[in-house]
């Protein structure tokens, strides 16, 4: 009986943007680095756009009979699903965070 090994969440990022940009971040201190935060919330939007597009072409595939995998649909609803997620809680911190600094006074 052959086993293959459980691959890690690392497909659902593309190049994990989000966590190297974040640790070099840390890393770097005030030195400029190359992913600014607008760069990666533009990532994490397009991620949210291509696993939901990809979704919705597995849908379609299914349901006219040219596909028969629906367990890849069901993983594949399940990406954009976090992909979506992910973007909803990053613009939740950011108005959180913009909210606290227009509170603080000067």
């Amino acid at each position: 009986m052959n086993i293959s090994a459980i691959t890690g969440i690392s497909n659902l990022f593309p190049s994990n943007a989000l966590f190297s940009a974040t640790s070099s971040l840390a890393a770097e201190g005030n030195e400029k680095t190359g992913a600014s935060f607008r760069d990666i919330f533009q990532e994490a939007i397009d991620n949210a756009a291509k696993t939901d597009a990809a979704d919705k072409i597995g849908q379609v595939e299914l349901l006219t009979g040219q596909s028969d995998d629906f367990a890849g649909l069901l993983i594949n609803s399940e990406k954009a699903n976090i992909a979506l997620s992910l973007t909803v809680q990053l613009r939740n911190k950011v108005l959180e965070s913009y909210n606290e600094i227009m509170r603080m006074s000067v």
